[in-house]
């Protein structure tokens, strides 16, 4: 299974943690042990190491010995020859010459864009190697097609949604070099197919330091006469001579940033999850519950942010979401220039070879991750040992900025002009690309199938208590209640202005009306703040609308108007979950739709089927000291008159969530009763009206304990009636969230999260827990006098308002989405049929 990949020199590291006497500086000789490889994150859950080749074509794990012998244990001596210290191949570019000084410039086309960006950060024209500082800058970019044959270079981006098959260029000169350009990860095969580009291109341009022209997202250089690796006797005194306390005013153990919760195969997520029963770890960006502050249009890995990180943490986890040799990012180079000790895992030797020794502690070196904890706990509580990490500070920088990723370009310029470069074409890029660059991927060996979404067993284990250890804080600007109020502000400035026109070009499940209604009264009926629009059906105009909304699952490619005019604004409108691609081909909308009208709270306008906000002062996610005092002043009895443990109203008896497994295992152990189409049960309804009536609602919530609000998809911010319209009633909602939206939409301890228990039998003791002690089930009612769960059609009906709001907003920009795959398919998040066990 491995034998593709050279990884014969794994070092495993066994903590020996008991005294600090047996703790040595770098190198730690008493640190490495000949023992089995350990390959695992705890003692419970091993794990394979495959290459991702094997992934995507298997499609199966096999289940592979922890004394695999595809790989050996070996002592790692600090140790690098001089020859494979990276950044000196950065100053050998630092020393590209042009010798003919009246050399025409050369022309360098980006054929496509780099996710988004048409000049790839660097710029077009002749100004953007000046401003780099290149030493050879006599050249030119450009993104104009037209004359593809005349360039000397053309640069392809080889991911993402701008590289197509079937859009390369159609004539190419002999003296032309083809460029493949890619920052991403090797280990993201499914995204490229390279079979197809064997003897296409003649350089590289990447990360990998053995590209034609590398373009690192960082390396790090000496500043004075210290080498990159020193003796060990030079380490000696470079230690000693370390006077500074890093650790001073640091309060807190350990951070991480990171907005990629999908797409990972490096195990990081299992990695922290395990970390974090034994120290705390602060999750800072779009996985995680917190933020830091940020420059404008930056992300949370902003500079701000790593500055914050650094002062008041000790450890960073500067960790990938991908094994590859030499993908080291930011992540890493961002956080060594602060003063924290980066955390990373790594089964190549290239972050021995790209930095000092001692700088970073490497997680895969360790036996498993409580003897990694172990070995932090000491360092927080031993200056003197921590201090040592940053021995290599006044000898060394990290450079990661723009200027410096941009050295392959540089050397792309100068080469360009070396006429003593040999022709190259690489005749198979598969093996250059795939193949040679090693990427491992981290799975449980536990299961057959493969999956790149998370697993129940692995996503976060809480132990079995009453009250689990989860941080209620939520940064403000993360509160979805405050979108609604920010639209119940909005405001019409020109009084006089005509009323705006909307077409409903479909229907909404036969609904022509969308459940809103047509005409002016619909706007004054649903209290919009800004009313002066109008609703219609009628086709016959549809050029002379100002929006004209499209319900997505009644969508038609050939019934769709056939006149339009620049200022309309056509508009995306669906409120069915993003989990269900079976039933919308989005492939044919790219530059289609200018606005988007859905229950996600990133869309244009948001519809949500509901939300909670504070109706007094208490914040929606409180401090865990305000919580203490809220859960005290709780003083109703809400389990007093119930007789019954659980419900479930559900008539999609379909559903790609595992919800009906999650029941069925659970009604092993406790009584839950279904009601509707997909049960044996019935409650009283209004007329005419489904299952999931107030009448029933109201009946669930004053006979039952707790209610399985399960959607039929996972998807990122879908969270419908089913649990908006239950959180108003005396009983507790169980969810199943594989996204952190729950936790940004309703106050913390109101509802259960199936997904935080190991199994459905955890689940199942904890409901029975509380079902025997009211103190601990009453808990979860708390929050009842501060808050309000607002559902109703008016509630739902915000979106159209903001809508109407949007089209009298003058300053509104231009907007169209060239790729409504990205954004409804792909950044929807959703997970398909989890295991559950």
């Amino acid at each position: 299974m491995l034998s593709n990949i050279r990884i014969v020199k794994i070092t495993c590291l066994i903590l020996m943690v008991f005294t600090i006497s047996e703790i040595y500086f770098y190198p730690i000789t008493k640190l490495f042990v000949e023992e089995k490889p350990m390959l695992f994150f705890n003692v419970e859950t091993t794990f394979s190491i495959q290459t991702s080749t094997e992934l995507l074509t298997s499609k199966r794990v096999e289940t592979q010995s922890t004394t695999t012998q595809s790989l050996t244990t070996t002592k790692q001596s600090p140790v690098v020859n001089i020859s494979q210290e990276r950044y000196q191949l950065v100053q050998k570019y630092e020393q590209d010459k042009l010798t003919d000084v009246n050399a025409p410039f050369k022309r360098i086309l980006f054929w496509n864009d780099y996710w988004g960006i048409p000049d790839f950060r660097l710029g077009v024209g002749r100004d953007a190697f000046s401003k780099y500082g290149c030493p050879v800058w006599q050249c030119e970019t450009s993104t104009n097609r037209s004359d593809v044959h005349e360039y000397d270079a053309v640069i392809i981006h080889m991911r993402g949604n701008s590289y197509s098959p079937d859009d390369l260029p159609k004539r190419r000169t002999p003296q032309q070099r083809y460029v493949f350009w890619n920052l991403e990860s090797a280990s993201w095969i499914e995204f490229i197919n390279t079979t197809i580009l064997a003897n296409y291109f003649n350089w590289t341009l990447t990360y990998r330091w053995d590209s034609d022209m590398v373009m690192p997202y960082g390396y790090v250089r000496p500043t004075g006469n210290v080498p990159l690796h020193p003796s060990e006797n030079q380490m000696r005194e470079l230690i000693a001579n370390q006077k500074i306390n890093y650790a001073t005013g640091k309060t807190k153990m350990a951070a991480w940033m990171v907005s990629n919760c999908i797409y990972t195969n490096s195990g990081r997520k299992e990695m922290v999850a395990i970390l974090q029963n034994y120290i705390q770890i602060d999750v800072y960006g779009y996985c995680g519950t917190m933020e830091c502050p940020k420059q404008e249009g930056v992300d949370n890995s902003s500079e701000d942010c790593r500055d914050m990180v650094g002062k008041n943490y000790k450890f960073y986890m500067s960790l990938e979401n991908s094994l590859c040799k030499e993908y080291i990012t930011e992540k890493f180079f961002g956080m060594l220039h602060r003063p924290i000790i980066p955390i990373i895992f790594g089964l190549h030797d290239h972050y021995d070879k790209i930095a000092p020794p001692h700088s970073f502690i490497n997680a895969a070196k360790f036996e498993n991750m409580r003897k990694l904890a172990d070995y932090l706990i000491l360092l927080d509580k031993n200056d003197t040992l921590y201090n040592e990490y940053f021995w290599w500070k006044p000898h060394f920088e990290s450079r990661y900025k723009q200027k410096d990723v941009n050295i392959g370009m540089c050397h792309l310029c100068a080469s360009l002009h070396n006429k003593t470069m040999p022709q190259k074409i690489y005749p198979n890029m598969t093996d250059w690309w795939e193949t040679q660059s090693e990427c491992l991927v981290i799975v449980d060996e536990n299961v057959e199938e493969i999956y790149f979404y998370p697993k129940l067993a692995s996503i976060e284990r809480i132990e079995n208590q009453p009250k689990a250890k989860q941080s209620p804080v939520v940064n403000i600007s993360q509160e979805r209640y405050q979108l609604v109020q920010k639209y119940e502000q909005d405001k019409l400035t020109d009084v006089n202005a005509p009323f705006k026109r909307i077409l409903f070009w479909n229907d909404f499940f036969g609904i022509p009306d969308f459940r809103f209604g047509v005409g002016r009264d619909p706007f004054r009926k649903y209290g919009c703040p800004v009313w002066q629009c109008e609703t219609s059906t009628n086709r016959s105009d549809v050029h002379e609308y100002d929006a004209v909304i499209i319900h997505m699952r009644s969508w038609k490619l050939d019934d769709l108007p056939q006149r339009r005019l620049p200022q309309q604004r056509y508009v995306f409108w669906l409120l069915e979950s993003a989990g269900w691609p079976e039933y919308l081909d989005t492939s044919p909308m790219g530059n289609y739709f200018n606005w988007t009208l859905t229950y996600r709270w990133d869309s244009d306008m948001v519809m949500p089927y509901g939300y909670v906000r504070p109706t007094g002062n208490v914040p929606l996610h409180p401090s865990e000291d305000q919580m203490r005092e809220l859960i005290a002043n709780q003083k109703i009895n809400y389990a007093t008159g119930k007789t019954k443990m659980a419900a479930w109203m559900v008539s999609n008896c379909g559903s790609h969530s595992s919800r009906n497994e999650m029941v069925g295992i659970l009604q092993k152990y406790i009584q839950i009763d279904v009601y509707g189409a997909c049960g044996t049960m019935t409650c009283p309804k209004q007329e005419g009206v489904d299952n999931s009536s107030e009448d029933c609602r109201d009946m669930v919530g004053k006979t039952y304990k707790f209610y399985m609000s399960l959607e039929n998809s996972l998807c990122r911010d879908y969270i419908s009636e089913k649990i908006f319209g239950i959180l108003p009633r005396p009983i507790v909602p169980i969810i199943f969230g594989l996204h952190d939206h729950y936790d940004k939409i309703a106050p913390p301890h109101s509802f259960i999260n199936a997904a935080k228990f190991e199994n459905m039998k955890k689940l199942a003791d904890y409901l029975i827990l509380l079902d025997k002690n009211d103190t601990l089930y009453n808990e979860y009612f708390w929050w009842k006098p501060h808050f309000e769960s607002r559902y109703k059609q008016k509630d739902v009906n915000i979106g159209m308002c903001h809508l109407c709001a949007s089209l009298h907003n003058k300053t509104m920009p231009q907007k169209i989405y060239p790729n409504m795959t990205d954004w409804w398919d792909n950044q929807s998040s959703c997970i398909s049929s989890p295991q559950i066990s």
